[in-house]
Formats: C-alpha cells, structure tokens, sequence
C-alpha cells in the first residue's frame, strides 16, 4: 500500500513540475517515488513510518 502511494505522489509532483505531462516526467515520479520502497525485502527503515 506504501508502495503504490510514494508512487502517485511522485506522479502528482512530476505534473505540477511539468504540467504539460508527457512520459519522461510521469515515469521519473514514479520511479522516485517507488525507489525508497525497493529496500523492503532487505532490512527496510521502520523508524520513519512508525516512530517510537
């Protein structure tokens, strides 16, 4: 579930940047937005989404 929303703000922020769209832009935002989360099977950083 994390995945997929870091993945549509990174879409959401890529068209404000550039609004005119095109997939260049769209697929870098999705791409900065997954790339956090590809350290889930290996050891991901629990302290930032559930902070003691």
């Amino acid at each position: 579930m994390m995945a997929t929303t870091h993945a549509l703000v990174g879409v959401a922020l890529a068209l404000l940047v550039a609004p005119d769209g095109g997939l260049v832009p769209v697929a870098a935002g999705a791409f900065g937005g997954l790339f956090p989360d590809f350290d889930l099977y290996a050891g991901h950083r629990k302290t930032l989404h559930f902070p003691v």
